[in-house]
């Protein structure tokens, strides 16, 4: 025995470490210390077996993780007395298996890792004397565990073990006894699978194959007549048909034997309708398909279609609860199938495409999915015929074929696959989310929330390093910025966009030139305007800073595609834009230095001068003027904004220094401070394309369409939908003195109906109730939980958040308006809105005054020539209708025009106001209050405007020197309301407003 042993050992594997180590205080280990260790510690716990103390389990155990730790070979003897200990307590047994015997067999598997020939010499005599005689367990499981971490290793000994075990076969007495043979029937045979993949890595001489093929056949022949369906239980048939599938992998060898091996086939496959833990079998498919491709062996083709078709079933079986990791080894069957025989596989997988099941025709398209992301040469010439075939399943309307649309997508876009194919895989993206949003605003449905979450899913996960990627998707891509309907789509499709550009400007190795697209693919991409339009709406919703941020840096990346004159612009203003939505501004102390060199603080600043910012401190340090309005200081003096009309507070103190603090910018931004900022921002852009007058005209009216165009229905619908658990729950706290009420994660509320739906502009992004991750109005909080009805809170900030946005558009309108130069299109515009739009709801009586306001900076006298236009139009219109009834409509653009009026004086030049205020405004809103029925909307409209248009006076009037001769006439009709009035009635309301007014006027 000992002469075996040391023969055998010559074949081991040995590692011994070589290189001493270094203690953790920095002193040196050599090697021999380690083995005295090693031995110290394995003496230790051998003299505790010995001497029969404690738990023998325990210690093997102690005595396994010793030996798997350790690399060092151990002295002979010590190992002979392990073996000693461990065949004692096999022949306590009588070869079965107990916690003991386990623990021992586990330490021979573990101290054959550097003493292999001696463990396996010991095995082998204890696998003779079972030859005649019973079958030993313990000895049979060692063995498979030793075949299953040292296959190679095992090789030498496969004949005498595969003789031994022949000898057993008819010695089978029990089902346990049938399953480790049957383990050691795998577990070997895969080593000689191994072995015939890998045999130059083996240093002995090189065994045949058909020698080897030969000895297992007889096996398999024993196992095929003998066991197959002759057993009951499941453990017994999985057992026996991983046995069995290994052996044909390795009978697969020899051609011979080959016809045998292919009618198990169909046996293996029927045992998916045997057995119910069927992971096992597609375990033993996958092994053998391997197999398989590695052999690149011809199969029949009616066998293939049949592993086609069970796999197939088995993974489209809805009464299986089938685990991720059998469902991805259920695909990998179909992959490898397709690799070793494409064209058949493609054949069966497109035949289920036509199915009239429609869980088929969904499995058929996960394994295509799965096929296609393989990206195997073979496979990828098959693309386009998958992708001609998957279209029609385009318009199907199940759910669960929807989502094995969307899972086939992803797969595909994947890999490289021509664009002229590819291109309407992906705007079926785009056709789901919205067919999702058709439906969600009909009924609040989980499934067309996850619908919606795969679409963005797939989005986000785009690979543009996949080949082809960036001329598939640029420029068409563009074409879904500006329709709202993908409004919960925009923060991934905006990151796409951008770096889409920038891949394309380091491939082509110039700025901007792209591919001509042909007529239709241009006809469909959005104009510069729609998108400097879409993405300034974007970035003004100020509650999502991740939206805002990646519309401003796609917009930074299109500057020379929205116009060439914006590449000395954008670059320097929107960095600065973005340190501050991202929180990086510090804070900033006095010292903005003007041209001139001198320092300008905030005593300094006159009434209506723009206070700095941060922003304008960042711009100055990069080399740019001041940029964005004006800030809010703290103090306590307040001056007036011009945009709006806001009163900010400036410190009276001599010794202000103009300090920013970063309390402003480490919450929420201020909603009308932002826009604000966006609207300076559009100011400056504008102005650097006056050269270029058409595109601001076709601008302006690209602001005219976007506030014309009605939202669609379904959208209206999908906005009212109920929002998350967070906004609804009755003794929420609000953020904010209530004008937040409820808020998602990031701060913004869920849009709803807008109140005028005949000029109803929709928010950011309408489909916040369908889509995104955090619940703002661009669709960012999660798609997991519907939500019951929204509070009268929830409700209130919602509809004021969507009408920030309507009015933000108003004020953009009117921005552009007053930078063009074309004075006709400008009147044309403001008498277009004073005329067309229905002053009914409170948003568009307001925009209304943003657009014409906004255009007086700049065109003051034409702004008012069109408002006496419109005065005189409004009284001659209201005469010919004295007679009917029912003209609301007419008495809200009352209102309007004098609230217009109010609104027109705080944007005007100061040193044009004093000159025409009282002739050509307060005259004209007077005439108007006179003309009109005095219902509570025009005397609360000539309050605010009589107040504004004395606030104007004030902020211009520097030297005090003005004399307002109307002003009896204003204190008159304002007395005269005032006795009208009676304080009981519901009317009161204007009492408050008109004392203020009287005080301010005293």
């Amino acid at each position: 025995m000992g002469r075996l042993r040391r023969f055998f050992a010559s074949f081991a594997c040995v590692g011994v470490r070589t290189g001493p180590t270094r203690h953790e205080d920095g002193g040196r280990e050599t090697g021999s210390e380690t083995v005295a260790i090693s031995a110290t510690v394995v003496n230790s716990l051998l003299k505790k077996l010995q001497d029969r103390e404690g738990d023998r389990a325990e210690t093997y155990r102690r005595l396994q993780h010793v030996l798997q730790g350790d690399d060092t070979r151990l002295q002979s003897g010590v190992v002979n007395r392990v073996l000693a200990e461990v065949s004692g307590d096999m022949k306590a047994a009588q070869g079965a298996m107990n916690n003991v015997t386990a623990a021992a067999g586990d330490v021979l598997v573990a101290l054959a890792r550097s003493h292999f020939g001696f463990v396996m010499s010991e095995l082998q005599g204890h696998l003779k004397t079972m030859r005649g005689g019973a079958c030993q367990e313990f000895v049979l499981t060692t063995l498979s565990k030793l075949a299953s971490s040292y296959a190679l290793r095992c090789i030498p000994f496969v004949e005498m073990t595969l003789l031994a075990l022949h000898a057993m076969l008819r010695q089978v007495e029990s089902s346990r006894i049938l399953r480790t043979i049957c383990s050691v029937l795998e577990q070997w045979s895969r080593a000689i699978n191994a072995y015939f993949n890998a045999w130059e890595q083996c240093p002995f001489p090189r065994i045949g194959e058909k020698q080897l093929c030969e000895q297992v056949y007889s096996l398999f022949c024993h196992a095929v007549v003998n066991w197959l369906g002759r057993h009951k239980k499941e453990e017994d048939k999985q057992a026996i048909f991983g046995a069995v599938t290994a052996m044909m992998a390795v009978v697969l060898h020899d051609a011979q034997h080959q016809d045998r091996v292919w009618k198990q086939v169909v046996w293996l496959l029927q045992q998916y309708q045997e057995v119910q833990d069927t992971s096992r079998v597609t375990e033993s498919l996958h092994y053998f398909l391997k197999t398989l491709e590695e052999l690149h062996a011809v199969a029949p083709k009616d066998k293939l279609r049949a592993i086609a078709a069970a796999v197939h079933h088995e993974l489209g079986d809805e009464t299986r609860q089938h685990s991720a990791g059998h469902k991805e080894e259920l695909r990998q069957c179909i992959v490898l199938q397709a690799r070793i025989y494409p064209e058949e596989t493609v054949t069966f997988l497109l035949s289920q495409l036509s199915s009239e099941n429609q869980g088929s025709r969904g499995t058929a398209l996960t394994l295509l999915g799965a096929v296609a992301r393989s990206d195997e040469p073979a496979v990828r010439e098959k693309l386009p015929l998958i992708v001609e075939a998957v279209q029609p399943l385009f318009t199907e309307s199940g759910t669960q074929l929807r989502r094995a649309l969307l899972g086939f997508i992803k797969d595909l876009l994947s890999v490289s696959i021509p664009s002229c194919l590819a291109w309407d895989v992906v705007a079926h993206i785009f056709v789901e989310f919205r067919r999702a949003s058709d439906r969600l605003a009909v009924e609040d449905v989980q499934e067309e929330r996850d619908l919606q979450a795969q679409c963005i899913g797939i989005l986000e996960s785009l690979d543009l390093s996949v080949e082809g990627m960036t001329e598939l998707l640029w420029p068409r891509l563009l074409q879904y910025v500006v329709p709202a309907q993908y409004c919960g789509m925009l923060v991934p499709l905006l990151r796409c966009l951008q770096a889409l550009i920038e891949r394309q400007k380091q491939t082509e190795g110039q700025e901007d030139t792209e591919k001509p697209a042909d007529v239709q693919e241009q006809a469909k991409k959005p104009t510069p305007q729609a998108l400097l339009v879409r993405l300034l709406v974007v970035a003004a919703c100020d509650q999502c800073r991740e939206c805002a941020v990646a519309a401003l840096q796609l917009l930074q990346a299109l500057q020379s595609r929205i116009h060439s004159s914006l590449r000395g612009l954008w670059p320097i203003r929107i960095p600065c834009m973005l340190q501050y939505l991202e929180g990086k501004v510090p804070v900033w102390r006095a010292g903005l230095r003007r041209a001139g060199g001198g320092r300008k603080t905030a005593s300094q600043h006159g009434v209506g001068e723009p206070l700095p910012s941060p922003f304008q401190a960042a711009s100055v340090e990069a080399g740019g003027s001041d940029l964005l309005g004006s800030a809010r200081p703290r103090g306590g003096r307040g001056h007036r904004c011009p945009r709006g009309g806001q009163v900010w507070a400036v410190s009276p103190c001599p010794c202000w220094d103009g300090a920013w603090d970063r309390e402003k910018t480490e919450g929420f931004l201020d909603s009308e401070e932002w826009q604000c900022y966006l609207l300076k921002f559009l100011t400056e852009s504008v102005e650097e394309m006056l050269v270029d007058q058409p595109w601001v005209v076709c601008l302006s009216r690209e602001l005219s369409q976007q506030l014309s165009n009605p939202s669609s229905s379904a959208e209206d619908k999908v906005c009212a939908l109920p929002a998350p658990s967070w906004q609804h729950s009755p003794g929420a706290p609000s953020s904010g003195a209530g004008a937040e009420g409820a808020r998602s994660p990031c701060g913004l509320s869920s849009p709803l109906p807008l109140p005028s739906p005949q000029r109803c502009f929709p928010p950011c992004c309408p489909g916040s109730a369908t889509a995104g991750r955090c619940g703002c109005s661009l669709g960012c909080w999660g798609l997991s939980r519907p939500g019951p009805v929204l509070t009268s809170r929830a409700v209130t900030t919602s509809r004021s958040r969507s009408l920030l946005f309507q009015n933000f558009l108003y004020q953009a309108l009117g921005t552009v308006l007053a930078s063009c130069r074309q004075l006709t299109h400008v009147q044309e515009q403001l008498l277009k809105y004073l005329k067309e739009t229905d002053a009914t709801s409170p948003c568009d009586r307001q925009g209304i005054a943003s657009v014409v306001s906004y255009a007086a900076e700049r065109h003051f006298y034409l702004a008012l020539d069109a408002m006496r236009e419109f005065t005189h139009w409004l009284i001659a219109f209201d005469r010919c209708r004295k007679a009917q009834k029912g003209h609301q409509r007419a008495q809200a653009a009352w209102a309007a025009a004098m609230l217009t009026y109010g609104k027109v004086a705080l944007h005007a030049p100061k040193s044009e106001l004093l000159a025409c205020v009282e002739e050509d405004i307060l005259a004209n809103i007077l005439e108007l209050f006179h003309a009109c029925r005095k219902e509570l909307q025009h005397k609360l409209a000539l309050l605010n405007s009589i107040k504004e248009v004395t606030c104007a006076i004030q902020a211009a009037d520097t030297k005090h020197s003005f004399r307002l001769c109307k002003k009896p006439e204003v204190l008159e009709t304002l007395l005269d309301l005032m006795e009208e009035d009676a304080c009981d009635t519901p009317a009161s309301q204007v009492h408050l407003k008109m004392l203020q007014l009287l005080e301010q006027l005293r």
